[in-house]
């Protein structure tokens, strides 16, 4: 399990985490937010690449310098080690991670025609990706985190790389953010959602969907705990009536990072 209590961060006159609690197991666990909010800093912080100025963090009960070995971490940048070709990633991973699967890396990354001798500097941004995730998949890690997996890649890249995470990612956490909340529903266990540092909704995916409906203006009751506007004429409310429909988790998002009332 991953447990975050009370983490704050910033950077000189920018706070970029506000006192951000987290509790993850064995799930996929989407990080949602706009650009700025702190969803990368975060992940940075359970990694241990960052230091939290104040706050836990514990990654099965150990903080994240004692437990390095059992996380993999995608970053959003996917710049490779210069001058480093797919053998030379081969040779250092089992280095890294005692249970490396050399056999699922192969498996994952089929489809990108790779050579050992490839340079991966030379790879396009949707190969780098692919390649990146394939490492990490096949870290054998037992917390992967992955920010941003999707970003700037093509429909046909975006199902590959979700369909790889539903496929290869049984029994471990994996802890995620992503823009494409669309595509990452079907593949999403739970998520939080941050804006400007602080965790501003968490929930399974199930619980917030029958928690919440989407509803026409004039059929919100005085019972109803208005979100926000999700379209024109639409409001997602929390509500135990069956009104409306269920929403989206882009919906969900949409609602809780712009709220807004209604005046009765």
């Amino acid at each position: 399990m991953i447990e975050v209590e009370d983490l704050f961060k910033s950077f000189k006159d920018t706070v970029a985490l506000n006192g951000v609690n987290l509790k993850v197991s064995e799930e996929v666990h989407l990080i949602i937010g706009p650009n700025g909010a702190g969803k990368t800093t975060l992940l940075k912080c359970v990694m241990g690449i960052l230091r939290p100025d104040s706050g836990n963090i514990r990654v099965f009960g150990k903080p994240p310098s004692s437990a390095k070995n059992r996380m993999a971490f995608l970053n959003e940048a996917r710049k490779p080690i210069r001058r480093f070709r797919v053998r030379d990633y081969e040779e250092i991973m089992p280095l890294l991670y005692p249970n490396w699967n050399r056999k699922l890396f192969w498996e994952i990354s089929s489809n990108l025609s790779l050579r050992r001798s490839k340079l991966v500097e030379n790879m396009s941004a949707g190969m780098k990706a692919m390649f990146f995730l394939s490492l990490v998949i096949s870290s054998g890690a037992d917390v992967l985190i992955l920010d941003e997996p999707t970003q700037n890649l093509d429909p046909v890249k975006v199902k590959e790389i979700e369909d790889i995470i539903k496929g290869e990612t049984s029994g471990k956490i994996v802890l995620m953010s992503s823009h494409h909340l669309e595509e990452v529903e079907n593949i999403a266990d739970s998520f939080s959602i941050i804006n400007r540092g602080r965790v501003i909704y968490s929930e399974s995916l199930e619980n917030a969907k029958a928690d919440h409906r989407v509803v026409l203006q004039s059929e919100i009751t005085q019972l109803d705990k208005v979100i926000g506007k999700v379209e024109e004429n639409y409001y997602l409310v929390k509500t135990s009536s069956d009104r409306g429909r269920a929403p989206s988790l882009r919906e969900i998002a949409l609602a809780y990072l712009n709220p807004s009332k209604i005046e009765r």
